[in-house]
Formats: C-alpha cells, sequence, structure tokens
C-alpha cells in the first residue's frame, strides 16, 4: 500500500470459491478475497478482511513485518476465505501481533477452535502452535462498531450458508462496504443492506453469478452482478467493485461483465488482484 493520507482500497484476491491460474486469468488474478483498507501501513492504520489466497500476495508485499499489529476481519469461515492464514508470514515472527476479529453469531465459541480445525490433521501437516507471533482472537456482537484506532467497522449479517457478515469500514471521511459471500432472494432487495450500505463511497459485492445463471445456483450462498447493481442503487454508493468471481470466468467473460454493467452503472468497475482503488473526492 502506498503511504497517502487518502484511503485506499487494495485488493489482493478477488475471486470466489476457488484460487485459479493460468492464461484466460491473467488480467483480474486468480487469489480468493483479501482486501487491504486504510491510509497508511507505517502509522497502522489498515484492516485487512477476509484471509483468503490473496492474504499470502499480502505477505509478500511486506517489506517489515516486525513490531507491528495486523488486523484480520472475518466476513465468515468458508475455506476460500481462510487459507491464507496459514502463509501469513507475521504469524511466524516474533515480535508481532495478530489479531482476528469475527462475529459471535457466526462464530458462539470464537475463531480459535475454527482455526485449530484448520489447522490439524488430515486438512495440514503443522498445528497452530508453531506460531511465534502473538495471536488475539476478538469476538463482537452484530451490528456494534469495531474501533481500531483511525478506523471504525460496523457489520451487519448477510445471507449465507452457515453465517455471512458485511462489514462498513470508515476511514479518513470515507466509507467502504464489503458485501460478500451473500444469496439475495430474486425479485426482492436486501433493505437491510441497502440501508446498511446507503452513500458509502465504494461498495464491494458477491457478483459471482450472472441473472441468467442464478436460479440454477439458488441455495449456493452467492448472488449476482445485476443484483450488485440494484442494490448500489437503492442505496446511491458511489463505486460499485464487482467482486468474488466464479472461478470460471475468463478475463474475456469479465471484460464482457464490466461494460454491461457500466452501461447500466457507470461507476462500477470489475475488481482485479493487485488493483489499487484510491477514495478520493474524484469518486
Amino acid at each position: 500500500m502506498v503511504t497517502t493520507q487518502l484511503p485506499i482500497v487494495k485488493f489482493w484476491g478477488t475471486r470466489g470459491s476457488l484460487p485459479v491460474s493460468g492464461a484466460a486469468h491473467v488480467k483480474y488474478g486468480g487469489n480468493t478475497s483479501c482486501v487491504e483498507i486504510g491510509t497508511s501501513r507505517e502509522s497502522g492504520q489498515f484492516v485487512i478482511i477476509d484471509a483468503g489466497t490473496g492474504l499470502h500476495a499480502f505477505s509478500d508485499s511486506l517489506k517489515e513485518t516486525k513490531g507491528r499489529d495486523y488486523h484480520i476481519c472475518l466476513s465468515h469461515f468458508h475455506l476460500d476465505h481462510l487459507i491464507g492464514i496459514p502463509f501469513f508470514a507475521p504469524l511466524f515472527h516474533a515480535g508481532c501481533a495478530v489479531h482476528f476479529h469475527t462475529i459471535i453469531e457466526d462464530a458462539p465459541n470464537g475463531f480459535e477452535p475454527i482455526l485449530d480445525k484448520l489447522m490439524d490433521a488430515p486438512f495440514f501437516p503443522i498445528q497452530s502452535d508453531v506460531f511465534e507471533a502473538e495471536v488475539h482472537f476478538h469476538s463482537h456482537a452484530s451490528n456494534t462498531q469495531i474501533d481500531l484506532g483511525d478506523l471504525k467497522l460496523e457489520t451487519c449479517p448477510i445471507p449465507h450458508p452457515g453465517g455471512a457478515h458485511a462489514y462498513r469500514v470508515s476511514v479518513g471521511g470515507r466509507d467502504v462496504i464489503y458485501a460478500t459471500d451473500t444469496e439475495h432472494e430474486p425479485g426482492t432487495i436486501n433493505s437491510h443492506l441497502v440501508e446498511f450500505s446507503r452513500t458509502a463511497d465504494l461498495m464491494l459485492y458477491d457478483c459471482t453469478y450472472d441473472d441468467d445463471e442464478f436460479m440454477d445456483k439458488k441455495g449456493f450462498g452467492h448472488s449476482t452482478w445485476q443484483e450488485a447493481i440494484r442494490l448500489a442503487q437503492a442505496a446511491q454508493v458511489k463505486n460499485l467493485a464487482i467482486y468474488h468471481h466464479d472461478p470460471s470466468r475468463s478475463d474475456v467473460q469479465l471484460d464482457e461483465i464490466e461494460k454491461k454493467a457500466q452501461r447500466t452503472f457507470k461507476n462500477s468497475f470489475v475488481a482485479a488482484d493487485n488493483q489499487l482503488f484510491v477514495l478520493d473526492n474524484r469518486n
């Protein structure tokens, strides 16, 4: 992340469900969900949301890890949003502190037993007791504010198998909505999410499917890029990031989705791995 006083969103992973690679996925990338939001790494004014394979890319970008605190907020606990954790370098460095933030309603017993299960046989060769960093687990009630200094986060429950929450991150006078994974009800807009997202500067939304595909995928827990536009318009958000791409989507297909989306919602774009979005007065 570039040091600036302007709030920035860095997309480290934009794919949903499964990481992908190959010639068809060069432009938009194949890492699963992970974003960095804030103003400055040096001052610690940033937060990481979700810990998919994109977390490893974030980890690789760090010039220095020691003596820093890292705050990771998790939307839910499906594997594509957690698999980067065992590969997060600061966890293996003494002098670092890694804070995991989760919502009580999604994890009544906290995140620690979930992490222990993730990093245990037969799924993983080492256990979480190898971490040398200080690891802290924070459980928050839904619809309450999470205070991380200059960053303030609010949460909102969203429909997804096993439970999930959206985040509203407020920093530097700007607001970012992170709303993935979620499934909508056809013909009915999620009024709670609309109010939660009202006039935000940027919304990231689960755009796994197209409306034409959706009915065959009902119950899978995901939404469409057309529903993202309907929500963004209803909530009067300024910019829309089409996010959580189906792993089968090629660069060509995502280019076409972006063109179609921008005909209806001009300030929409298909998010790409390593993309930097600056929230300035032009947005």
